[in-house]
């Protein structure tokens, strides 16, 4: 999923007042996991805050020797580990009050992309948004700099784009967007790749803007100027409109775009978007009805 090989992640679904059956829906994730590399084991709220709660020194322990020794008492320097693996702290149901990491609603919600999240937080990794036969959609890290610089110097001479700041002030910008835009609201601009050559080709995403004095997600996209007019743009914004819909939970998205220009007008009634309102300083707001599941 990330190219760094199968990681294991030790869950922890606290239930507090409600009672799901979720070990038998992780159960039947793990096989459709382990080809995303991630392999998810279920472990209970006891060895969680008995073994897992304690810190500082670490003690490598297979799960034979875990489950062996998970009951005898140890002082407050030693924590067991079972293998090589990080621990995530799941809370699930609607009246869950405890400091869980990650929280849930529904049961059914626990799904291989939620699990994929959890992973990709849990080891600060980018997560993969999404992958077609082509392209390939995740989120930056701090190490796609030089070739994020790269794409938007192709697109230099375009006036409706925004160039990046200087290095040394885009690092910050871009550490405090990853900790807290990607974390907190779930979606933003996302890096979309070329799977059979590595190639960063375009960036697309989820936004904030306010509109009518709403907050409001709106839909925004730059694509490398040597692979333009191959589609990537349509592409990877339907597939980030189907984010947004599906694992965000938008009813509606929103695009901004100069009134002259015609290729994004073109590009955005192609993907479904209505004239919302017209000369918005000097930009057309268009909208797109979604029907996020329920």
């Amino acid at each position: 999923m990330t190219g760094c090989g199968l990681k294991r992640l030790y869950v922890c679904i606290n239930q507090t007042y409600e009672q799901f059956d979720v070990d038998n829906i992780i159960r039947d994730l793990k096989e459709s996991l382990k080809g995303s590399g991630i392999e998810v084991k279920l472990v209970t709220e006891d060895i969680f805050q008995n073994v897992i709660g304690h810190s500082q020194k670490v003690s490598v322990l297979n799960e034979d020797e875990f489950i062996e020794h998970s009951e005898k008492t140890r002082d407050d320097s030693e924590t067991l580990i079972l293998g090589d693996g990080l621990y995530a702290h799941i809370g699930l149901g609607e009246k869950y009050r405890g400091n869980a990491h990650f929280v849930i609603y529904h049961a059914e919600d626990v799904d291989e992309q939620y699990l994929a999240l959890v992973w990709a937080r849990t080891y600060q990794k980018p997560l993969v948004i999404a992958g077609t036969s082509r392209l390939l959609m995740r989120e930056m890290t701090l190490d796609d700099l030089d070739e994020l610089y790269e794409l938007y110097d192709s697109v230099r001479t375009c006036p409706y784009i925004e160039p990046l700041y200087e290095r040394a002030e885009e690092e910050e910008f871009s550490r405090k967007y990853i900790e807290n835009m990607y974390a907190f609201y779930g979606y933003g601009l996302w890096l979309v790749f070329l799977k059979d050559t590595g190639k960063l080709v375009a960036r697309v995403g989820i936004e904030n803007r306010v509109i009518d004095g709403v907050t409001r997600q709106e839909l925004g996209y730059v694509v490398h100027k040597d692979y333009q007019h191959l589609h990537i743009a349509l592409e990877s914004c339907q597939e980030a409109i189907s984010y947004g819909e599906h694992m965000v939970g938008l009813e509606q998205i929103f695009t901004c775009i100069h009134a002259e220009n015609k290729p994004s007008i073109a590009l955005a009634e192609k993907l479904g978007f209505s004239l919302y309102t017209e000369n918005v300083s000097g930009m057309n707001i268009y909208e797109k009805k979604l029907e996020p599941l329920s």
